[in-house]
């Protein structure tokens, strides 16, 4: 886009759905806290106890997200291996479904509990990369001047 002000006119509705969306999940859950509190699943939860009839469609839907999720980020991680070690793709498939069964067995939770604070010190280092980048960026092309 050349024109900033699509570009901002993008983001400003991008920005406002994603606010939506996020006030359409957030909401229900804070009502029901209490209840909702004691499980690892609490949006399944919460549709159990209001409509049964729901829980199905979207458990459907959770893991068919699920598995689309793990089958990019295995092909991303697959590629990733395949440049830099000297194995067959197909031994390389074995031993990710290997690992996938053992971590599978770890529990939702552990894992969420491990993991996730990982990937979020990774985010908060991957933010300050990139500010740093722009910033050196923007420098750089003011000495051009």
């Amino acid at each position: 886009m050349n024109d900033k002000k699509n570009a901002l006119t993008g983001a400003i509705v991008s920005g406002g759905i994603l606010v939506l969306l996020g006030l359409f999940l957030i909401i229900p859950l804070m009502n029901d806290f209490e209840f909702i509190k004691q499980f690892e699943l609490p949006m399944l939860a919460l549709i159990y106890k209001h409509n049964y009839a729901l829980e199905y469609l979207y458990l459907i839907i959770l893991m068919l997200a699920i598995f689309s999720t793990a089958v990019g980020n295995a092909f991303i991680f697959m590629e990733f291996l395949r440049k830099r070690v000297n194995l067959n793709p197909r031994t390389l498939k074995i031993i990710l479904c290997i690992c996938g069964f053992f971590t599978a067995h770890l529990g939702f939770s552990n894992i969420v509990r491990k993991i996730y604070p990982v990937f979020g010190i990774i985010g908060f280092l991957e933010i300050i990369a990139i500010t740093y980048a722009f910033v050196r960026n923007r420098e750089r092309k003011e000495k051009v001047k």
